[in-house]
């Protein structure tokens, strides 16, 4: 018995001595792996590319498979190699912090360098007012406008657009390094399905809408040629619309959303994010899902109790021939009636695109606004009307 058993002991032994010899191997050879993928990051840095490439992990599993198919360690081995592309992307992304840190350091203190060429599509009182903060703080970045015909001549005469078009196309498109989708909702996710054949690898696209589920769906559902989709929120607009209002908005401390997809890096987050710092804006990040169940609360369901509430309050005193009682009201009206001149036409897309969380939230208001959940998302034209008698009482409590 002790013969059989120093004979097995001996046989572990030799097989744990082989083991440590493999892992000396193994350990030199992930050591060279990591360094490459480091190599690999910085190099995609230099030349504008994103870190995630998709294709080439499949590649790599496919080949690993290929020459496992037989082994009985098949299923391990590929459980391994899954992880080790995980691994891979952090190393790479680490590789290309690097490779920013030392752009930076060469390019001084302006750091133009984060986004040389910006091109945004609609400058109206949001795009424009990031525009005019974009010249102010980058003044060696080239800021292009793709927006109406109409529009063109008086943002020429701003001074703030090196060039102005109303075509989305390979001329407009390609040299941007950062590209600002700042429509209305729906014409969003329009103008996003015209880019996405026209981006390239280098690009990165941000969206300035109030929800994100939608369009960080689309963005994932797209071939975008390896340009990267980043869902941004900023929380700094009025009710006002159009270019000629933009120099009003304040932004100096106001908060910024990012929202990351399946077409984002977090080197280009995290380029992103201090992009925006420099730019005096506080820098908040979450998931789509997030978002939208947290804007339905403290934006979207706010607004439209507000629109409800001038609906109400126009019927009562204003179609009652009582406008001159407004007098008896508030601070707390007046603040609710800046509200009340809101859009109708923004507003309605907004609560098609997030009706999902808005309608959980009206459903836990009182019977009274059971008919403004009904009206947010079937009917159109009685929606137009509320906002509409919203729009009189601000204009008649600001007379």
């Amino acid at each position: 018995m002790n013969e059989e058993k120093t004979s097995v002991d001996s046989k572990l032994n030799e097989l744990r001595a082989e083991i440590d010899s493999v892992d000396v191997q193994l350990a030199a050879l992930l050591d060279r792996r990591f360094s490459l993928t480091r190599q690999i990051g910085k190099t995609k840095g230099a030349i504008g590319r994103r870190i995630k490439d998709e294709a080439r992990e499949q590649i790599v599993l496919d080949r690993v498979a290929q020459n496992l198919d037989k082994s009985e360690n098949i299923n391990a081995v590929m459980s391994l190699f899954k992880l080790l592309m995980q691994l891979s992307v952090e190393q790479q992304s680490s590789g290309l912090e690097e490779f920013e840190s030392e752009s930076r350091g060469l390019s001084g203190a302006n750091a133009d360098d984060y986004f040389p060429n910006v091109c945004i599509i609609g400058a109206g009182l949001i795009g424009g007012a990031l525009a005019r903060k974009i010249y102010d703080v980058f003044g060696n970045t080239q800021i292009s406008v793709i927006d109406l015909p109409n529009v063109l001549s008086e943002l020429q005469a701003s001074g703030i657009f090196t060039t102005c078009s109303s075509e989305i196309n390979e001329a407009s498109i390609s040299p941007a390094s950062l590209i600002v989708i700042a429509c209305p909702p729906d014409t969003c996710l329009e103008v996003l399905k015209v880019l996405a054949p026209r981006l390239h690898s280098g690009q990165v696209v941000i969206d300035l809408c109030s929800v994100k589920q939608v369009i960080c769906n689309l963005a994932a559902s797209l071939v975008l040629n390896g340009a990267e989709f980043v869902g941004v929120h900023p929380f700094f607009g009025t009710e006002k619309s159009g270019f000629e209002h933009s120099a009003e908005v304040p932004l100096k401390g106001k908060t910024i959303c990012l929202v990351a997809t399946e077409k984002s890096s977090v080197a280009t987050l995290k380029r992103l994010s201090e992009w925006f710092n420099r730019m005096d804006l506080r820098v908040f990040e979450t998931d789509a899902r997030s978002h939208d169940a947290t804007v339905a609360a403290t934006s979207h369901l706010i607004q439209l109790m507000a629109s409800s509430l001038g609906s109400v309050i126009q019927q009562e005193l204003i179609s009652a021939g009582k406008a001159d009682h407004l007098v008896l009201s508030g601070g707390a009206l007046a603040e609710f009636a800046r509200l009340m001149a809101s859009k109708p036409q923004i507003w309605s897309q907004i609560v098609g695109q997030n009706n999902v969380e808005i309608d959980r939230l009206l459903q836990k208001l009182i019977i009274e606004l059971y008919a403004l959940l009904e009206t947010s998302t079937n009917d159109r034209d009685r929606f137009a009307d509320i906002f509409e008698r919203a729009a009189e009482v601000n204009k008649r409590l600001l007379k």
